[in-house]
Order: C-alpha cells, then structure tokens, then sequence
C-alpha cells in the first residue's frame, strides 16, 4: 500500500493584468516587450537559484577528496547549474546592451522617477556600468558560447579544459588520478564525471575569485532590481 506523502506546493501573491497591458497586438510598444522579456530573465535565474538551493537542501555536501557516485553526482550538478547562472548573467547583459534605447527612452526614464528608492537605483545603474566595457564579460560570454548554451565550439576549448583538469593545473587532485563516469541502464544511474571536472576547470581557468564576486554581485542585483522595476512598470500599468 502506497504511502499517502503530501507534496508541496509554490507560495506566492497570484494577481491578474489585462494581457493588452502587457503586450498590444495592436501597437508595437518597445518598452512592453522590454518588460516581457525581462520577466522571462527574472524567471529564468529564479529557476536557476531554485535548482542549485535544492540540491544543496536536500543532498550531502561530499568531502572535498570525495570521489564516490554522490560525489560526482552532487559536484556535477553544482556545476551545472554555475554554468548556467554564469551563462543567464551575460544574456542579461546582452539584452540591456542590445536596448540601450529602451533605458535611454523618456517612458523609461519617467517609470523610474515613479520611485524614491535610492539603494534599488543605485543598484540598477550598477548593473548598467558593469555592461560598459568590463572585461569580466568577454569571460562570461566565452563560458556562455563554449560550455553553457552552445556545443557547437567547444570541441578545443572543453578540451583544454579536459587537460587542465588532468594533466596539469589540478591533476594532483584525488578526484582527478581518474577519469571517472558511472554507466547505468538508464539517464538516473548514468553521469560522466570527467565532462564535468573539464566544464568546471574551464570555467575555473577564466573566471578568478575576484570575478565570481562580481558575478555574484551582479546575480544579487539582477534580483532585487529586476523585480523592482517590474512592481514599478506593473503597477503603472495596472487597470
């Protein structure tokens, strides 16, 4: 007899908008489609958070020389969903680049003076410096094209991170005297663990401490400018 388990549920404040306020089929409004894709770019890095917090949750964290199947499993997780996070920071700031003009617009402009908070403004314009010219996105773009969203060119780039891993840089690792892999009759019992030692040490090799702080920082401000500025436009537009 099966056991009755109650399952969770999602907690949130569910309201309602026009859809013709969101996006007019009738009249195309720049700053509408800005807001849309910028609550895809909220949702897509809440996903991610969401992810990496419930492996940490609810699975052990492995001893540093672990190398057992949780082991791998848990780093490799990890590891993706860094990627990942890495990955969706550079999209955002490819799309704050390519709109520009959006930022720049009147409306825009307008919709901020809507609201005194200096800190969420401090933070936003943060952000926006951050997209004007810093090397640390050249690295996150090559994290984003070689190990993340595309495979297309990665074939030298995971390569070289393969050698790292073994050969060189980490190889005195206990994790890395062999290159490990569990192979089972189905996707739960199979992982390749020296793929993601090579995703990971590649992405080691560009992105330094310092970096990751900035990333780090800027994931932060993602999420608490994002959906300030979200409340702020849906309650403009709300009717």
């Amino acid at each position: 007899m099966e056991e009755n388990i109650i399952k969770k549920e999602f907690p949130g404040n569910r309201k309602d908008i026009s859809p013709r306020h969101v996006v007019d089929e009738n009249k195309k409004d720049d700053l509408q489609t800005f807001f849309l894709i910028l609550g895809l770019i909220f949702n897509d890095l809440k996903g991610l958070i969401f992810f990496q917090k419930t492996i940490e949750d609810n699975y052990r964290k492995p001893n540093i020389d672990e190398t057992s199947v949780h082991a791998g499993e848990y780093n490799g997780l990890i590891a993706q969903a860094d990627k990942l996070l890495i990955a969706t920071v550079g999209e955002f700031f490819k799309f704050i680049e390519k709109n520009k003009f959006v930022l720049n617009s009147m409306p825009f402009k307008l919709l901020l003076k809507k609201n005194n908070n200096q800190d969420y403004k401090n933070k936003w314009n943060d952000l926006v410096r951050l997209d004007d010219g810093s090397s640390i996105l050249s690295k996150i773009s090559r994290v984003r094209s070689n190990v993340a969203f595309h495979y297309d060119n990665s074939m030298e780039e995971l390569r070289r991170g393969f050698i790292n891993s073994f050969y060189l840089k980490e190889k005195d690792l206990v994790q890395h005297k062999r290159a490990f892999y569990s192979l089972g009759n189905d996707m739960e019992n199979t992982r390749i663990y020296y793929s993601d030692a090579a995703t990971q040490s590649y992405i080691n090799s560009l992105i330094g401490i310092d970096d990751r702080e900035k990333i780090m920082g800027a994931i932060k401000n993602m999420n608490y400018t994002i959906q300030w500025l979200l409340k702020i436009y849906l309650d403009s537009v709300k009717k």
